[in-house]
């Protein structure tokens, strides 16, 4: 790519808050059409959209609006997804929170236009940084992806999901199950790709997603009903995984470290 891509990143929103916003960074409110207030932003619930869904699909509605919607963000060569109190180190700062959205400290860690293009323009695809997997409040220990999701969430849920990715991918199947047995992962749904990829990704991972809604209970305990969520925090890997093993020429980069947003 010679000329500067055209990169858009939503970031999810779905209350008031300090705003972090550029040409590339597109606040976005999720869950939209079923939210009482109305956000200074553009919302998840115009054209096609999955807006009804936000309290199963969490920050997924951004993600499924920009897939299909993309023609409301000018037709970019990347999309990406981060959310409003986290947000990729592109510096490597060391550091784990921001206070402020102050020039300076956008700068300190790479939130602005020149510095997320230029990074991004080397890869396909930018993942959140792949970390050990521990049971809750033990970092000395890791386990595997599948262990710590029984502990925090259904498995029943995610051996639906394997069924449906033996049965509607095949080739993913043993991808799948080597990265559940594994003891590293990426979370967040955080991810910046390019718009031929992402495109892809979004037709795999809703096309999953929808299936498993129509064989699945949501749960009623409400952090647990963002099953959905939880469920495409694993697949992202498992997508990621496949077209490294499979694709060699697809430059895959792996932010550092992640950053958390303290602002009152």
């Amino acid at each position: 790519m010679t000329n500067k891509p055209k990169i858009k990143i939503l970031v999810a929103y779905h209350k008031n808050f300090p705003i972090l916003k550029t040409n590339v960074l597109i606040p976005i409110q999720v869950g939209r059409s079923i939210s009482k207030e109305k956000l200074d932003m553009i919302g998840d619930d115009t054209g096609k959209n999955i807006s009804n869904k936000n309290p199963n699909y969490c920050e997924l509605t951004a993600l499924y609006w920009a897939w299909i919607n993309q023609n409301k963000l000018d037709n970019p060569d990347y999309i990406g997804l981060f959310h409003y109190r986290r947000f990729f180190d592109f510096k490597d700062s060391g550091e784990q929170f921001f206070y402020d959205f102050s020039k300076k400290t956008c700068d300190n860690f790479g939130l602005n236009d020149e510095t997320i293009i230029k990074y991004c323009q080397n890869y396909d695809i930018i993942s959140a940084p792949i970390i050990d997997v521990h049971p809750p409040f033990k970092d000395n220990k890791t386990i595997s992806v599948k262990k710590l999701y029984k502990i925090s969430h259904r498995l029943s849920d995610l051996k639906t999901t394997l069924k449906v990715i033996k049965e509607k991918y095949p080739d993913y199947y043993q991808p799948a199950k080597d990265y559940f047995n594994s003891k590293k992962s990426s979370y967040f749904n955080m991810v910046i790709m390019k718009k031929e990829i992402f495109n892809n990704y979004c037709q795999w991972l809703f096309d999953i997603l929808f299936e498993v809604e129509k064989r699945i209970k949501i749960p009623s305990d409400p952090y647990q009903s963002r099953v959905f969520g939880f469920l495409a925090e694993r697949l992202l890997n498992i997508y990621i995984k496949y077209h490294n093993i499979k694709n060699f020429k697809l430059k895959i980069g792996y932010i550092s470290s992640t950053i958390e947003v303290k602002i009152k």
